[in-house]
């Protein structure tokens, strides 16, 4: 979890180093999207944050083979749904 000022951001992390099984944050599937919504409402019940603004983030991150970051994307509330 993060903040960007009074928001709460889950962030989730993707990383490959290829295309070869499409960009990391393609991996965040409708099945991936529904656990990551389920795991930010537990979260929030459980540490009193209900009210709070908050939203679902994803880093694509590219590596070389040296599993160094080559490029790097934010896609900034990457999932949608109840917050």
């Amino acid at each position: 979890m993060a903040e960007d000022g009074e928001t709460l951001v889950l962030v989730e992390v993707k990383a490959r180093r290829g295309t070869g099984f499409g960009l990391p944050q393609e991996a965040v599937d409708a099945r991936k999207q529904r656990k990551l919504r389920t795991l930010l409402e537990m979260y929030r019940a459980q540490n009193h944050r209900q009210r709070q603004p908050c939203r679902i983030d994803v880093l694509g991150l590219m590596l070389d083979d040296r599993l160094t970051v080559t490029k790097v994307e934010h896609i900034r509330d990457a999932v949608q749904g109840e917050g």
